[in-house]
């Protein structure tokens, strides 16, 4: 991106051409502010660590050196590839594919899309038309093949994971308790694979339906859902961090905190207009709307989750000490 705007200096003078709006916060949709820009930076790190699917690898990690290491690592690299990979493709491409303003509605630059909001497509574009003027036709297709390899890959690696830790917390947690408690292990593994190929059709039919449907966006709602899907693994957290470190929790207040914190959440999306009445989803509305403008909607069942944790830890029986010291050399045994 700094190569094909003419080297660094040039990079950071067409920049500081930019439109106001593009650089400052609350940015030109008007909704990220400071402290929202803040707390979603932090918590959907923390909530992307934790989440079901992440939190499956970590017990491959021969030892727990072996994981504190992996943290610090991918704590370190991650953020480096948004400020100097995402941040740095982004605002170049704003400068390079500037926006088009239709009647009224946002656009962007034909090399990247034709739909409204289909922004997301812009790394292609640089790749697909950059790279190959700065490393010529041969090696530049190639490298933008790899680069695109790449990217698939990784996002595989993120859905299996995914559909595994469906699979899994659907057969054991659902199947294997309440269904067929029964079940040989032979019959919960192709219950396992039948998860597993039935989200995969469900996804693909989405898919379709896009394609078909140009008032149905399915990107659009994955990534919605996907903010969502993070703000709920970000209840963890507490529990986490009180198993790893801290170790003052007891049971009854797990359980209340978590549900407390999922419950906030489940407030900010759309279904409380389902079972709700008109009045009270008025007044619902009204405060998620605020909060939602302030902070990450993570954070804010965080809170309340962190909150209701402590308190009802301070009035419920501990486990023993016996129980917490045998945790506590599980956690530390090596293999």
């Amino acid at each position: 991106t700094v190569m094909a705007m003419g080297g660094p200096a040039s990079f950071f003078g067409q920049l500081s051409e930019l439109p106001s709006a593009a650089l400052s916060v609350p940015g030109p949709s008007g909704i990220w502010s400071p402290w929202k820009l803040m707390t979603l930076c932090i918590f959907a790190s923390l909530s992307t660590m934790i989440q079901p699917g992440q939190w499956m690898r970590y017990y491959a990690a021969r030892s727990t050196k072996t994981l504190k290491r992996s943290a610090i690592v991918f704590s370190t690299i991650l953020p480096c590839c948004f400020l100097f990979g995402v941040m740095l493709v982004g605002l170049g491409a704003r400068a390079l594919y500037p926006p088009i303003l239709e009647n009224g509605v946002l656009m962007p630059h034909p090399a990247v899309g034709s739909q409204a909001g289909g922004f997301d497509q812009v790394v292609v574009a640089m790749l697909q038309e950059h790279v190959p003027l700065l490393l010529g036709p041969s090696l530049g297709v190639v490298i933008v093949s790899l680069i695109l390899v790449a990217i698939m890959a990784a996002s595989m690696s993120t859905a299996d994971s995914n559909l595994h830790a469906l699979s899994a917390v659907l057969t054991r947690d659902v199947y294997d308790r309440f269904i067929r408690p029964s079940a040989g292990e032979k019959e919960r593994a192709w219950f396992g694979r039948g998860v597993i190929v039935v989200a995969t059709l469900l996804a693909l039919w989405l898919v379709n339906l896009g394609e078909q449907d140009p008032s149905f966006k399915p990107i659009a709602l994955i990534a919605q859902l996907m903010f969502v899907a993070m703000a709920f693994s970000c209840q963890l957290l507490p529990l986490a961090l009180d198993a790893l470190f801290l170790r003052k929790g007891t049971q009854a207040g797990a359980i209340c905190g978590i549900t407390s914190g999922i419950l906030i959440v489940f407030l900010f999306t759309p279904f409380p207009q389902l079972i709700l009445s008109d009045g009270l989803t008025a007044s619902v509305k009204g405060l998620t709307g605020t909060l939602s403008g302030l902070f990450d909607i993570g954070f804010c069942g965080f809170v309340v989750n962190t909150a209701v944790f402590a308190i009802v830890s301070q009035f419920t029986k501990r486990p023993s000490k016996e129980h917490t010291e045998a945790f506590a050399r599980d956690l530390i045994q090596k293999p």
